[in-house]
């Protein structure tokens, strides 16, 4: 039987096979997990709003967002900074991000096998520990979907404060490596807070398995625990924002909840052990606090957990470490899949109740706990320890097989959701997902018909009734989504989403009041809702409303710094105050985010150009940012306009004549002949010698 390691041995003796399997371990992990690397995609599910819509990702600002606004879609600001590092390398390439998902699993492996050695198992077991691990379809989910960037980076962070906790016992001066564990595990939880139930594992690894008094690690755990409570206070309050309270309660109450975390880990369980293709989505538990047999899976958890811990503490001593490796690395395991058993509501509960990636955090315990119980009994009965052998290999094999076969999956929203239905037919956010997906190739037909089923599965859930009004929307049957969005409305009167879905509806169907009246509404009920208050302001300006219209698109650039069309909405309105001194500085921050933006490089020459505030008129740099938007736009009318009244301005008025008569032509060639006239109006000014003024 293996002995366990001298205590706090943070890098025990390595053998042979330890030194070669390991680099050969991770070539195979590598060529296996290439494929999906090379033709992995954005999903469309959290991995587009993480990074390719997401606003923080585009300036230097958004770093300091991504720790201290509470306006993104999750506070794993760490796990956030590593994308919007790699924004700054490869932009929306997905390969790039795919690869450091991969580098990253790679290094769990390394550090899944090193504490498989800490907690004292030889070479070739805790090698075996880490391909179990490393070659499973079940983490291929967090692999290849870049939004799963968070468990990969809390997996490495949360060995590495396991490792630094063991290393502080045996010590003269533990606190150093005491903090160090403390940091690591604020940078996991900082990264994902499935973690959260870590200092409760590292308890028992120094009690069960290290064998220290239980009352010291406790001690020493409560700083972590302290951290646990804010994390998880941080956490909730971002969840809500995926809570919609504006259906019927979904949420499972507490006895329901109950039986969910007494099924969870046995399904966790024997997910790992059918290495099957992986899915976002499985089947919801039908569970029925009504029904004995949901209350056994409970049952069942508790009283293994209570004979484990017994049989941990009071075996004799020649095997009592294999009870406590496996009793730790079943506690690891519950304890990870704890926050995503369905105890604690959380917005993904509202789509499944089980996903294939959170095991990822989970695995390397059972992992641990299966190799350690197969390891003694192979030490103990020698004769099975051949068809042990042959076993793992056949898994390992087939599961490799699985993890090549998964990478198609990954590569686009519509695959992603393919195999979401094939698992799970009737999930009402599977077809929410692939009715988005086909939303966005255009497939219109095909889209309505998983909209209108969500809507059969749960007819009381707004979410649906908005994608399909939306849909709807975009293929140019207003009638249909006007009658979606108003039954949508009598479910769910207060509904933002179907307040704008309607708004945009009024405005294509020339009631422009009504239409300003609910933009109003949606953004009274929701202040940071960037498409509401663009719409807003820019009906605001149809109606000559300047001053509303200049505080919405104020709000907007507020919100939004990096949209051109909220900068080019405020200045406009200041411009229609006649601020002209105010727009000029409006364009000037806004220039710093969009240099090379045409409309407002043209916006601030005309008002240099054109204003009555002597203070503002500068015709001289007028004319130099007039040619070059003449230069970017391509001699488009709006700029030849712009650079004739430059050219006015400046004393040039035959050459501002001509430029404005090839604008005129240039608008009655588009077919916009107002337009046309007002050029040709403005060159007989500049031909009688007068400069425009506003």
């Amino acid at each position: 039987m293996a002995k366990p390691p001298p205590r706090g041995a943070l890098f025990p003796p390595h053998d042979r096979l330890w030194r070669v399997a390991m680099p050969l371990l991770m070539l195979l992990v590598a060529a296996v997990h290439l494929p999906g690397v090379l033709a992995g995609g954005f999903t469309d599910w959290d991995d587009t709003a993480y990074i390719l819509t997401n606003p923080a990702m585009r300036s230097l600002a958004g770093l300091g967002q991504l720790w201290t606004s509470p306006a993104g879609e999750q506070y794993y600001p760490l796990t956030f900074t590593t994308y919007w590092l790699e924004y700054r390398l490869w932009g929306i390439s997905p390969t790039g991000y795919l690869a450091t998902n991969l580098a990253l699993h790679l290094l769990g492996i390394w550090l899944v096998g090193r504490l498989a050695l800490v907690l004292g198992l030889r070479a070739g077991p805790a090698f075996l520990v880490a391909a179990l691990f490393a070659l499973h379809p079940a983490q291929a989910a967090t692999v290849f979907w870049i939004a799963e960037r968070k468990s990969l980076l809390a997996l490495a962070l949360l060995i590495l404060s396991i490792l630094s906790w063991v290393r502080a016992s045996p010590n003269p001066k533990p606190l150093p490596w005491l903090a160090l564990s403390a940091f690591l595990f604020t940078a996991a939880l900082l990264s994902k807070t499935q973690v959260i139930g870590l200092p409760i594992g590292l308890v028992l690894l120094d009690w069960l398995v290290l064998r220290r008094p239980i009352g010291r690690a406790l001690v020493r755990a409560i700083p972590m625990l302290a951290l646990c409570l804010a994390a998880a206070w941080v956490t909730i309050s971002f969840e809500q924002k995926f809570i919609d309270t504006s259906v019927a309660p979904w949420a499972p109450e507490l006895p329901e909840r109950l039986q969910l975390a007494g099924a969870t880990p046995w399904w966790y369980l024997a997910r790992l052990y059918t290495p099957s293709l992986p899915s976002i989505v499985h089947p919801e538990f039908p569970i029925d606090r009504s029904s004995v047999l949901w209350w056994l899976p409970l049952a069942w958890g508790l009283t293994l957990a209570a004979a484990l811990l017994i049989r941990s503490v009071n075996r004799r001593a020649d095997d009592q470490v294999t009870w406590a490796r496996l009793t730790w690395g079943l506690a690891y395991f519950a304890l990870m899949l704890a926050p995503v058993s369905g105890l604690v509501v959380y917005g993904n509960m509202a789509i499944t109740h089980v996903a294939d990636y959170f095991v990822y955090l989970a695995a390397p315990g059972l992992w641990i706990a299966v190799v350690a119980a197969a390891s003694h009994l192979a030490s103990r009965r020698p004769q099975t320890a051949k068809p042990l052998f042959a076993a793992a290999t056949v898994f390992l094999v087939f599961a490799s097989v699985q993890v090549v076969r998964s990478a198609p999956i990954f590569t686009s929203g519509l695959a992603f959701w393919s195999r979401a239905l094939e698992v799970a037919p009737e999930s009402y956010g599977a077809h929410l997902g692939m009715g988005q997906a086909l939303a966005k190739a255009g497939r219109y037909t095909e889209t309505t018909a998983h909209f209108q089923r969500a809507i059969d599965l749960r007819p009381n859930w707004v979410d649906a009734y908005a994608l399909l009004g939306n849909a709807l929307l975009a293929s140019g049957d207003l009638a249909a989504a006007e009658a979606t969005y108003t039954l949508a409305r009598e479910h769910t009167p207060g509904s933002t989403d179907i307040h704008f879905g309607l708004s945009q509806i009024y405005e294509r169907t020339n009631r422009p009041r009504e239409a300003l009246a609910l933009y109003e509404s949606v953004v009274q009920a929701d202040p940071a809702n960037v498409d509401a208050l663009l719409a807003l302001g820019r009906l605001s300006l149809g109606f000559g409303r300047y001053s509303e219209a200049e505080q919405h698109f104020r709000a907007l650039v507020a919100l939004r710094p990096d949209l051109p069309l909220a900068s080019l909405g405020h200045v406009t309105a200041l411009r229609r105050l006649g601020r002209h001194a105010d727009a000029v500085t409006a364009l000037s921050a806004a220039r710093n985010h969009h240099p090379s933006d045409a409309a407002l490089v043209n916006m601030l020459a005309i008002i240099l150009a054109t204003s009555s505030d002597d203070r503002v008129r500068d015709p001289a740099r007028a004319l130099v940012l007039a040619r070059r938007v003449v230069s970017l736009s391509g001699n488009s009318p709006d700029a030849l306009d712009t650079l004739a009244a430059a050219q006015a301005a400046s004393n040039l008025f035959d050459d501002a004549a001509r430029t404005s008569d090839l604008a005129a032509q240039a608008h009655a060639a588009s077919g916009h002949q107002a337009a046309a006239a007002e050029s040709a109006r403005r060159t007989g000014m500049y031909r009688s010698g007068q400069a425009l003024r506003e």
